[in-house]
């Protein structure tokens, strides 16, 4: 999947997490971001993926970086289990 192909953002509010929704064909994983302001920034994080964590100046900013970097650990992750599956 390239990074921003079938991804969308639902916004629940302010005082509650954010969902990320990835779809890929032919399923759909929902996985929470949080985002907190911290001083002058934004940061964001996945609580079911370790790794995933970004910041923003804004929370717009924030949101596109969280769904970046969310799709760049799944991607990395699937292609070295390719690797590991192969190199058995």
């Amino acid at each position: 999947m390239a990074t921003g192909e079938n991804c969308s953002c639902r916004d629940f509010g302010w005082s509650e997490p954010h969902a990320i929704v990835l779809e890929s064909l032919p399923m759909t994983r929902k996985f929470t971001a949080v985002i907190k302001k911290k001083g002058r920034w934004y940061v964001a994080w996945v609580e079911e993926i370790p790794g995933v964590n970004t910041q923003g100046k804004t929370l717009a900013e924030a949101r596109r970086n969280v769904k970046e970097a969310l799709q760049f650990i799944l991607e990395t992750n699937h292609r070295f289990k390719r690797t590991l599956r192969s190199a058995c």
